[in-house]
């Protein structure tokens, strides 16, 4: 929901590119499909009545009035917190090609991520010698075998 809202800012500020908002909603729409919680249901529709509000004004004034009083349709703050990742997908690969991903910590230290990285590709290391190890921070990790 948060990276609709952030997205709608940007375009409200540059091109007005409508098409571009209505694909953020329905992603968000999506996400929110797959929650059970009730709250994040109405934080959902309370932030997507919101955004939509310029292009479809008449459905989202009947469903904010009945749903929230209208209390929406003032500006939202955008939770910063909610865009800060607790972890990342790292590719492993092993002469340049990819045999594994692993998911770590974004606080991961460069040895622990190796360690790691040639824990889960282990079956592609035996009976080699791992000349040159290659850690590109939040992205991969590179084994070099002879």
């Amino acid at each position: 929901m948060y990276e609709a809202l952030k997205k709608s800012n940007e375009i409200f500020e540059g091109g007005y590119t409508f098409n571009t908002l209505i694909a953020a909603c329905m992603e968000a729409l999506n996400a929110l499909s797959d929650q059970n919680d009730a709250n994040v249901w109405s934080e959902g529709y309370f932030i997507l009545l919101n955004l939509l509000e310029p292009i479809v004004p008449h459905l989202c004034w009947e469903m904010s009035e009945t749903l929230f009083g209208c209390a929406n349709f003032s500006p939202i703050a955008i939770k910063e917190e909610v865009f800060v990742e607790e972890s990342m997908i790292l590719a492993v690969t092993v002469n340049g090609k990819k045999r594994s991903e692993i998911e770590v910590e974004t606080s991961i230290s460069k040895e622990e991520a190796l360690r790691r990285g040639k824990e889960s590709a282990a079956k592609w290391l035996e009976g080699s010698e791992v000349i040159k190890e290659i850690y590109v921070p939040n992205k991969l990790i590179n084994l070099v075998v002879k």
